[in-house]
């Protein structure tokens, strides 16, 4: 009975068709099958493809699997397995009966297509997804018409190179995945995709950003994206955080609905159906009093039960009588039957031949998936008998293991086999005495090198984890360096990390080279850094600092301090100016002392940004330019690049655009060619500011479309922030309110994301201010008790005033005047560009409190002020509130001069939201009532489409029945 393929699940699997239909329509659909181990996730995803892709032409299948070992290490481990199997004919040329023709010349073809579509659309994926060699071989043709084409893939494939190449730095995360995107959406214009991701707790982070790109990126292709995984894992995390796929489940349950199949809350009817239907599966005379002792000790768990079941009649517990059906046997001994799915693995195992026992073992000790090839050369057997003892007595007598296919490693063909369930392979290794297990960890270490030849590289984590866990402290370390630089390259941040950590603290055990504990630690606080871990990279750089002073090495010491006060200086979680300028001047003393002016170079730069913190943009200017001259001179071009990039954000505060943009420009150019997307976008979002605060909106919009491209690519959500916001406040300039709420919700997201609370505390007060001005000052209040902080305690930082000025927006709006009062008493005018915006905050709460005069002579300086540096961001509304400032004082004749120049400052920035208001002041204080009128007109035609770009009802009314705009 248990040889069953499948049980029951007839409404997961009719759901499941529901998906599989919507996508062959052309929509794509997400879902996942969740569940503990053993529970039947596996089995249910393979029963729906068996279902399918036999009878379906349209339908190609391809599964990509997590590793249980070094899965959140390897990155894009399962979208590897996937893009080689969408590739690869399984048979190879092998001869197929007559009624299987027609079905391998259908896959011959579908396998030519998808492969044409891989080197066309996906040549940087050949050698990082899928090994290139077989694609060289297959498809000379094609390559031949293409001489760029082939170099670039004989230079992927050649001899030196493994079956999988590190990702290339000069390629970013952002093309890999638009290359893997276009791919599929061009096999599926014909083909209906179904791609399976099993066990996703264990995958690697890139993998999941890949995933979530898919599902935005192909929207109207004909694909299912299939996922599985144990919530009990998830919800224990990883490495003490929040585990990576918690937070992608949510956003796909936001995007595309009720998308997970739970397995594990099936109910006990439920697993007492499964039980039945497991017995009735075969003829039998189990009677009930039988199934209730089965359901009683497995409670329905499909592993369990399958197990135990399967135990019985392997034993003789169970027989078949002379009709061929399945009854108890004579004696039926309940207490020696394994109560725990362990118990019954063990005695499955424990029924093994020696040999077959043995092999198995040394193969647990390779991983939950292992090659033939490693586990023949640790025994000293011959490959053609160990692929003979797992392809015929483990896969089909035993059903211990499965098949996986080949690939290669080097010159070295694999053939690949996983366990048919983890905790066979868990069982097995814990079943093995310590001191046995580390000797074949050193023997897999090895055999590993040996058959990988020069390209060991691309087995760096496995090696490491073997050469570990086999005691080779010094080979280890060499290993983890190599994974965590690899995955640095690929912006595996998480990986990375886990890899240096790993290595670190195995130098702890050797005599290492203190330059090797200074680079290594240096790589861990960068990658840190770039995964927004700021005071885990103050820890790292703390404990650097001590390594140093330990080993007397002033250079290590140098430039722990050095990281440190960049990081105290730039608005990070643990942004302190004050200890960033105390540091820095320490520091500078110990650089000249040293005679290094490279470093001097750094430590000016860093007394630049500490000085930015406070808005002291002539500070920052002065130690920016001495920090430029010092770099230029010594020709280091990447510190060029830093300092000059930053003099751009310092000259933007101080309202001198035209020197910032060159600047900007310069330092674009060389982040571009020294292939830093960290950097890059950064200088992007400066450069952003110069546009947004010149009013120059439209290349605004552009470049942030490409810094936030360019964010994604580096995966560094600090700086994706900032293009949502710039869109979301020039989206609502445009009168575009749903857009620009979206934006400017996105960017507090990922300003909690990236662990900036000085950024969620800027964009989240911007946030309510937005919706204050739109009339839902209910709303407004409510958003802002929540996001509120103590005037006390918003940071100090160029965001700081900012910050302040939309908290008395709010309070102002809400009649609060004295608490706005106060608020704006906390911020310091610092003779910069944040200034502006405070005198027209001040100036409102003038006209609130109806001091005319005190409005007028703010507006006045303001206007004038915003003119003769060109903040054409703030123009209009300085000049509208100074026509509000004469109108209350009685001037109409000057208040109409006012609300023209705001009219013309706002079209020329194309601000609807400034044109309206200004329209209808002209329109109240207009003496010729034709013109009245006509102003009258275009305010409600701009007042309409604003309302219209309005979705949700209750603040579209508000804005609709605000005294304005009503």
């Amino acid at each position: 009975m248990v040889n069953s393929s499948f049980i029951g699940r007839k409404a997961e699997l009719e759901r499941l068709q529901g998906f599989l239909a919507r996508a062959a329509a052309g929509q794509l659909q997400v879902a996942f099958i969740a569940g503990e181990a053993g529970v039947g996730k596996s089995s249910l995803a393979d029963e729906f493809i068996r279902q399918h892709e036999q009878t379906d032409a349209l339908l190609a299948v391809a599964v990509g699997q997590c590793n249980a070992q070094t899965g959140s290490g390897d990155p894009y481990l399962p979208f590897r397995q996937i893009l080689t199997s969408l590739t690869t004919d399984p048979d190879g040329d092998k001869p197929a009966a007559d009624t299987q023709e027609k079905g391998r010349a259908q896959l011959r073809e579908f396998v030519r297509v998808s492969s044409q579509t891989l080197i066309q659309l996906g040549p940087d994926l050949i050698g990082i997804f899928v090994p290139g060699a077989s694609l060289l071989a297959r498809l000379p043709s094609l390559i031949a018409t293409n001489s760029k084409l082939a170099d670039k893939l004989a230079d992927r494939v050649g001899p030196q190179k493994s079956k999988h190449t590190a990702a290339d730095p000069s390629l970013d995360q952002e093309k890999i995945f638009e290359q893997y995107a276009a791919v599929l959406k061009a096999l599926a214009r014909n083909t209906v995709l179904l791609l399976v991701l099993d066990d996703l707790q264990w995958a690697d982070s890139g993998s999941l950003n890949l995933l979530f790109h898919l599902a935005r990126q192909l929207k109207d292709s004909r694909i299912l994206l299939l996922g599985t995984y144990r919530p009990d894992d998830v919800a224990l995390g990883r490495g003490g955080d929040r585990h990576p796929l918690e937070s992608l489940l949510n956003e796909f349950k936001r995007y595309f609905g009720d998308i997970v199949l739970d397995l594990s809350s099936a109910n006990s009817q439920e697993g007492r159906a499964f039980v039945d239907a497991l017995i009735d599966s075969e003829p039998n005379h189990l009677d009930a009093a039988f199934r209730d002792k089965l359901f009683a000790r497995t409670g329905g768990h499909a592993l369990f039960t399958v197990e135990l079941l399967r135990d019985l009649q392997e034993r003789g517990s169970l027989v078949k009588d002379a009709g061929g059906c399945w009854v108890e046997a004579a004696v039926l001994d309940w207490s020696s039957l394994p109560a725990r799915v362990e118990g019954a693995i063990g005695e499955r195992v424990a029924r093994l031949p020696q040999d077959l026992h043995e092999l198995l073992s040394t193969a647990s000790v390779v991983g939950y998936d292992f090659a033939a090839q490693v586990v023949a050369r640790v025994q000293g057997a011959p490959e053609r008998d160990t692929v003979k003892a797992l392809s015929r007595e483990l896969k089909k007598r035993y059903r211990l293991v499965l098949e996986q296919g080949e690939s290669q490693v080097g010159q070295q063909p694999m053939s690949l086999f996983r366990f048919s369930h983890a905790l066979i392979q868990q069982y097995l290794y814990n079943e093995l005495g310590a001191a046995e297990r580390r000797l074949l960890h050193g023997d897999i270490a090895g055999a590993l090198e040996v058959l990988a030849g020069d390209s060991t590289g691309a087995l760096a984590l496995q090696l490491a984890h073997h050469h570990d866990e086999a005691g080779n402290l010094e080979k280890a370390v060499s290993y983890w360096i190599q994974a965590g630089d690899a995955a640095l390259a690929a912006y595996a941040h998480n990986e990375a990390i886990t890899a240096y950590d790993r290595a670190l603290e195995l130098t702890t055990r050797l005599q290492v080279e203190p330059l090797e504990i200074h680079k290594l630690y240096s790589r861990r606080g960068r990658a840190l850094e770039l995964n927004g871990q700021f005071q885990q990279a103050l820890d790292n750089y703390a404990s650097m600092l001590a390594a140093a002073r330990r080993s007397g090495d002033r250079r290590m010491e140098l430039d722990a301090q050095v990281a440190t006060s960049t990081l105290y200086s730039t608005p990070t979680a643990v942004v302190d100016a004050a200890r960033g300028r105390l540091l820095s001047e320490e520091t500078l003393k110990l650089a000249e002392e040293l005679g290094d002016q490279a470093v001097q170079s750094r430590v000016l730069w860093n007394l630049l940004l500490a000085n930015l913190q406070d808005s002291n943009a002539a500070a920052a200017i002065e130690y920016g330019e001495r920090s430029l001259s010092i770099a230029r001179a010594l020709e280091l071009r990447e510190q060029v690049a830093y300092t000059i990039g930053d003099l751009g954000w310092a000259y933007n505060v101080a309202c001198r655009f035209d020197e910032a943009e060159q600047r900007l420009t310069e330092a674009d150019a060389l982040w571009r060619n020294l292939g830093n997307l960290p950097m890059l976008s950064n200088n992007l979002n400066a450069w952003l500011l110069n546009l947004l605060w010149s009013g120059r909106y439209e290349k605004a919009l552009r470049m942030a479309e490409e810094s936030i491209s360019v964010s994604r690519a580096s995966h560094n959500i600090w700086n994706e922030g900032w293009p949502h916001h710039v869109r979301g406040l020039i989206w609502f300039e445009y009168g575009e309110v749903d857009r620009a709420l979206v934006e400017l919700q996105d960017s507090v997201r990922l300003a909690r994301e990236a662990n900036t609370p000085v950024y969620v505390a800027w964009y989240g007060a911007n946030l309510c201010a937005a919706l204050a001005s739109l009339g839902a000052v209910q709303k407004a209040t409510e958003m802002f008790r929540a996001v509120r902080v103590p005037n006390q305690d918003v940071s100090m930082s160029p965001g700081r005033t900012s910050t302040l000025v939309s908290y008395a927006l709010c309070e102002i709006a809400s009649g609060q005047l004295d608490v706005a009062e106060s608020t704006l008493g906390a911020c310091q005018l610092t003779n910069s560009i944040w200034d502006h915006a405070l005198r027209l905050a001040q100036c409102r709460l003038a006209l609130a409190r109806g001091s005319a005069a005190q409005a007028l002579a703010i507006a006045a300086e303001a206007a004038g002020k915003d003119l003769d540096n060109g903040v054409g961001q703030l123009l209009p509304e300085a000049l509208l509130l100074k026509g509000r400032a004469h109108q209350a004082n009685g001037e109409a004749a000057e208040a109409r001069d006012a609300f023209e120049a705001a009219r013309l400052a706002a079209e020329a920035v194309g601000s609807r939201w400034l044109l309206w208001q200004s329209l209808a002041a002209l329109a109240q204080v207009g003496s010729d009532p034709e013109r009245a009128a006509a102003w009258r007109s275009q305010t409600q035609g701009i007042v309409q489409f604003i309302g219209d770009h309005i979705s949700e009802n209750e603040l579209r009314e508000a804005f609709l029945m605000s005294p304005a705009a009503r």
